[in-house]
């Protein structure tokens, strides 16, 4: 089970991911740094799966 969580995480971040940007660009149509929220999420990820992974 660990081993097919750990294959399929990379695809569901992926598809995650681009959801996300549809999702704020329709949302936020009106704003000139519509997307800005989307790397600070995906910055966030990382640093809560490193940190899983160091403690």
């Amino acid at each position: 089970m660990n081993d097919e969580m750990n294959s399929s995480m990379g695809p569901l971040l992926g598809i995650s991911a681009f959801f996300m940007l549809i999702v704020l660009n329709l949302v936020f149509r009106h704003v000139r740094w519509r997307l800005l929220p989307l790397p600070i999420v995906l910055i966030g990820i990382i640093f809560t799966f490193g940190a899983m992974g160091y403690f």
